[in-house]
């Protein structure tokens, strides 16, 4: 009779409680707006690409091509694109929220910004232009794309995937958009560098699937508590290890990705000041 009582109660709240870790989860894989970027921190590596050597040259190219040609090139790193949406249309709302470009200490605003936006589970990368580029500048972006970028993401080698698409992003930048963006011969030589440790989106997958089989098997379970109480310990111990994982991702993202979650301006590493710029629509996308 006890028994029975006792099953009649922890039911109801195993299912409670798993219906607010599945809500909490859905709401996790919402892929906010990270923190946005400013002068001095182009970077948002939210998933932990970046090793830190190729991190270090990224900033010196990002500052050169921010003070010599006034083009701030911002590198963005997620998970998933949110549902429903597809990476052009977020790296575009992103671009716009951010304001991704330069004013000159006079107030001219210089409206050639760059944003590298890679979605690592999704396999999909985007390069987004400032409206200053026109649309002449697409065939370029999507040789740096297929030809720097891509071909190291297949390797696994994120890390210097995105350093090279920065290489070329800045040198695209020297040539500024009244430049000549005819094909060069060879975008190869940029990728000199030693290959990636180990860096691949596994882990991300790997706690994916353990949450989905704790679901699976807490579903399980509560179909009847007492015969299947070590189907759904288990369930829970595997939910809970990916609920963990992702929150650790999550909060390291935040405290390493610094940064002010809102505003159009600040300010930079010389005269003028980050901000004011708008996405033209241009831009390469490319997967792998």
């Amino acid at each position: 009779m006890m028994g029975s009582a006792t099953t009649r109660w922890i039911r109801p709240g195993v299912s409670l409680w798993l219906f607010l870790v599945l809500s909490s989860i859905a709401g996790m894989a919402q892929t906010d707006i990270p923190l946005a970027p400013t002068a001095d921190d182009l970077v948002r590596d939210t998933v932990l690409l970046i090793q830190k050597d190729d991190l270090d040259h990224i900033r010196q190219v990002q500052r050169s091509a921010y003070d010599t040609h006034d083009t701030p090139i911002v590198v963005v790193t997620i998970a998933k694109v949110p549902p429903g949406e597809d990476i052009e249309s977020l790296a575009m709302q992103w671009f716009n929220e951010w304001e991704i470009g330069k004013r000159k200490p006079n107030g001219q605003l210089v409206n050639q910004g760059i944003l590298l936006l890679v979605a690592v589970v999704d396999r999909k990368a985007r390069i987004e232009l400032g409206a200053d580029w026109g649309r002449r500048w697409d065939d370029h972006a999507q040789q740096i794309m297929d030809e720097v970028i891509i071909p190291q993401f297949r390797k696994g080698k994120y890390s210097k995937g995105i350093r090279a698409g920065v290489d070329a992003l800045a040198a695209m930048a020297a040539m500024g958009p009244d430049g000549r963006p005819g094909r060069r011969r060879s975008l190869s030589g940029i990728l000199r560098s030693k290959p990636d440790p180990l860096i691949s989106p596994l882990p991300v997958w790997g706690s994916l699937l353990m949450g989905a089989a704790g679901v699976a098997l807490l579903i399980f379970g509560l179909r009847d508590y007492k015969k299947y109480r070590t189907v759904i310990i288990i369930g829970g111990f595997l939910l809970a290890g990916a609920i963990v994982f992702w929150m650790t991702l999550f909060a390291i993202g935040v405290i390493f990705g610094g940064g002010r979650s809102r505003g159009s301006s600040y300010g930079g590493f010389s005269g003028g000041s980050f901000g004011g710029g708008f996405s033209g629509g241009g831009g390469a996308t490319g997967s792998w």
